[in-house]
């Protein structure tokens, strides 16, 4: 997955500098690229100051920052006489391009000018506006960059954080409302975050799971996104979304016994996951990779490579490996969490699942088993010890065949966030 970056433009009485290599000051329609993230204006004494957005605005947009300059200048620019405001400079699509200029109170005033639906409207006292143009995100650089020299103090600065926009983004569609608070977007991330649960409730069709997908987005995303069908698939991976109805019930949730054809064709049972306890093992599996030693994530690389090898050089249900008894069996299949055996014996087929993370922690562990009665000490039971004697001949078989490699570059996982969302949760059995 590409690295998601956030960029921030700062622009001074002085100077406009990015930390987007990219951005120049000669081509600003290079803002049709990018999606605002935040807005802010820092003063010269470190006091930062965002927009006070008024009822029906989107919290950050490509007007958010013209719209804060004029929330912080708003005195000193209605105090312009009209032809200080019609010669204000706003905007310059290049070096060889003519400054736009303009300051208007009315729609109509500024269309005189520009014929153009692409600017932004600021309202203030009793129905009073500031119109001015704007199409893009740096497209009122300039306009921001003219209140600074005449207005500000030393020191004073506006700050744009931004990022790239995804393929699948309309790039000339504003985003949705999102407020910043910590690094996200939208007003109940923070919340979530500190109270880790949620309830919306509302009439239907008022956009509360909707709102739910957005968050999880935000959260997931750390601000980058704020709508759920632009993450990636890995970052899917951290949101599950469920829908309770009347007959939803806890096997369906937690876990539950569920119907199993064996490999003699009869039928058995066997402990299946629920969607929930499946999703807290995925975000469970994260937290504890993200805060294991390096040592101990390259024994485990170590022992999944062996794993790998080891299986993709068998044919399942034809190798042969024989216990210390002398009882034969083949690998029949194998999947994220189990080895599934077969044992002919007397004409009868008999099967055996093995746990698979006993086998890897014995590859971890870096230990020599001589006997099967090692496996059993290394586990501390003495429960299973059939089971133990075919992990004690699949570990030696596997140790044959592995070639060592060193791992010197491992490193923990990122810690991620997890998000569960219940729709209808209401019209679930709770109890």
């Amino acid at each position: 997955m590409d690295k998601q970056e956030k960029y921030e433009l700062t622009i001074t009485a002085g100077s406009v500098t990015s930390t987007d290599s990219r951005f120049t000051m000669e081509n600003l329609s290079l803002g049709d690229n990018y999606q605002p993230l935040e807005v802010r204006f820092v003063r010269a004494d470190g006091v930062e100051i965002r927009r006070r957005k008024n009822k029906g605005e989107r919290s950050i947009s490509n007007q958010t920052l013209p719209r804060l300059a004029f929330q912080i200048y708003e005195k000193q620019i209605a105090a312009l006489s009209v032809e200080e405001k019609e010669n204000f400079p706003i905007c310059r699509y290049s070096v060889n391009s003519e400054i736009i200029r303009g300051i208007f109170l009315n729609e109509e005033d500024f269309r005189k000018y520009k014929n153009s639906i692409e600017y932004v409207t600021y309202s203030y006292g009793e129905g009073r506006k500031f119109i001015i143009y704007c199409w893009n995100i740096f497209s009122t650089i300039i306009f921001v960059q003219e209140c600074l020299k005449r207005f500000g103090e030393d020191g004073d600065r506006f700050v744009l954080t931004y990022r790239d926009k995804s393929e699948t983004e309309d790039k000339p569609v504003e985003p949705e409302e999102i407020t910043v608070g910590n690094g996200y977007n939208n007003p109940y991330s923070q919340v979530l975050i500190e109270s880790k649960n949620i309830i919306f409730r509302g009439a239907p069709g008022t956009g509360k799971s909707y709102l739910a997908k957005e968050i999880a987005a935000d959260i997931v995303s750390n601000g980058y996104y704020n709508k759920y069908e632009l993450l990636s698939p890995e970052q899917k991976k951290q949101v599950e979304f469920v829908q309770f109805h009347p007959s939803y019930d806890y096997s369906d949730f937690v876990e539950g016994l569920r119907p199993r054809v064996n490999d003699d064709g009869s039928m058995g049972f066997e402990r299946k996951d629920g969607v929930f306890k499946a999703f807290v093992d995925r975000a469970r599996t994260n937290f504890e990779n993200a805060h294991k030693s390096k040592e101990t994530i390259a024994k485990e690389e170590s022992a999944q490579e062996a794993l790998d090898n080891f299986f993709s050089s068998i044919e399942f249900g034809t190798d042969k490996f024989k216990t210390i008894n002398g009882t034969e069996f083949t690998i029949t299949d194998v999947d994220e969490k189990h080895i599934y055996l077969s044992i002919p014996s007397n004409a009868i087929v008999n099967s055996l699942t093995l746990n698979l993370d006993e086998l890897r922690k014995m590859l971890e562990s870096g230990q020599s088993f001589n006997k099967r009665k090692d496996v059993v000490d290394f586990f501390g039971s003495k429960f299973g010890t059939q089971q133990h004697s075919y992990d004690f001949v699949l570990f030696n078989e596997i140790k044959a065949k592995n070639k060592k490699t060193s791992k010197p570059n491992a490193k923990p996982e990122e810690l991620k966030k997890y998000i569960f969302i219940i729709d209808e949760i209401n019209r679930g059995e709770i109890s």
